[in-house]
């Protein structure tokens, strides 16, 4: 951490400027506000906010990213993987520039596959990796790899039942389903008309989410979307390996709903948030929630980035709809029109999981 007036530019002269390096070309970070002109990883601009304004920096991984921490403070530190060593940069950032890391939608989605038992491990290497010594971690994001070293006893917790189902993961969950149906099914629509039809259920049936209709938009696109990398094994003989896959999208999509619904919660703008990911499309969906600045329309910055997978004229008019959604979110009458009954949750998941199950490849 920085102790002094003076310990930025201690740091700057002893490593800080080749980690700052290594994370701003593997550019795994997505601000969930508008930065300085010098960019998110221009380490004075975030000082100064932090110790002139008072704003708080927390970062938001996924589980790609804690998952990789996890390892090296246990140790296991692969040197042919870069992810590691850009992981332990990422980390080094954040303990000199007093960066906090909030890594419980990872630990929820590790509980959730796995079990609670693991998840509280690998809190408690998360923690001890986030409060051990910040010259070691210095070292490995530069790739010295010798400090490579790790101890839970002071940091391990049963800190409740973390496998229980996040609500917010549920209704990414039945959006999941509800994508990946209309692909399995639908197949003589259109691109567009699959997001057309998508919305339709969104705004009759279900709920409106801004985060699911710009995955449901690239993953229906027409020009290479990474379609197999979004929802892994859909047309899989397996179906149980088809709804995993369904399952580790809608994990993807509860770490962009959590983004949004921080920064949205956050009305006197206290709070940085800064999500990072390997994924390069849940990246890509990221930014698209948010313009890089001030200046940026923001129907026009989310144009740009559906433009790499669309025609601009389509592209433009998915957007609008998106956006025209997003205005009657919180109307009255369309939130009386939502289905009343009590399984609410419960009978869309059946639902979705009994039409991807019957599905034959």
């Amino acid at each position: 951490m920085i102790d002094d007036d003076w310990g930025l530019f201690y740091f700057e002269s002893n490593g800080l400027a080749e980690i700052i390096s290594t994370i701003k070309t593997a550019d795994i970070c997505v601000p969930g506000y508008y930065p300085s002109q010098k960019g998110m990883y221009d380490s004075l601009s975030i000082a100064y906010e932090a110790w002139l304004e008072g704003k708080k920096f927390v970062l938001l991984p996924d589980r790609n990213v804690t998952n990789r921490l996890h390892r090296i403070q246990k140790g296991d530190y692969n040197s042919e993987d870069n992810q590691f060593k850009i992981a332990a940069a990422l980390l080094s950032f954040c303990q000199q520039l007093d960066i906090q890391i909030e890594p419980s939608i990872a630990i929820h989605e590790l509980a959730h596959k796995v079990g609670n038992k693991e998840a509280w491990v690998e809190l408690a290497g998360l923690r001890s990796a986030d409060n051990g010594n910040p010259k070691d971690w210095l070292e490995l994001g530069v790739g010295d790899t010798n400090k490579v070293k790790g101890s839970y006893k002071d940091y391990y917790e049963e800190v409740g039942d973390l496998a229980f189902p996040l609500h917010r993961w549920n209704r990414n969950y039945i959006q999941v389903l509800k994508i990946a149906e209309i692909d399995l099914y639908e197949t003589s629509l259109k691109p567009q008309d699959k997001i057309n039809k998508l919305i339709e259920w969104m705004y009759s049936d279900f709920m409106l989410s801004g985060p699911a209709a710009i995955f449901s938009a690239i993953f229906f696109a027409p020009k290479k979307p990474p379609k197999s990398g979004m929802i892994k094994k859909l047309r899989s003989s397996n179906r149980e390996q088809a709804l995993n896959g369904i399952k580790n999208a809608a994990w993807d999509l509860t770490y962009l709903s959590e983004f949004t619904k921080l920064i949205n919660q956050d009305s006197i703008g206290e709070y940085r948030y800064i999500f990072a990911s390997f994924d390069k499309t849940l990246r890509a969906i990221a930014r698209s929630l948010i313009p890089p600045t001030l200046e940026i329309d923001p129907r026009e910055h989310t144009k740009s980035i559906l433009s790499q997978w669309w025609p601009k004229q389509e592209a433009a008019e998915i957007v609008e709809t998106i956006f025209e959604l997003q205005e009657i979110i919180n109307d009255r009458h369309w939130l009386s029109k939502r289905p009343s009954r009590k399984d609410y949750i419960t009978f869309f998941i059946e639902k979705g999981e009994s039409s991807i199950k019957n599905f034959s490849p």
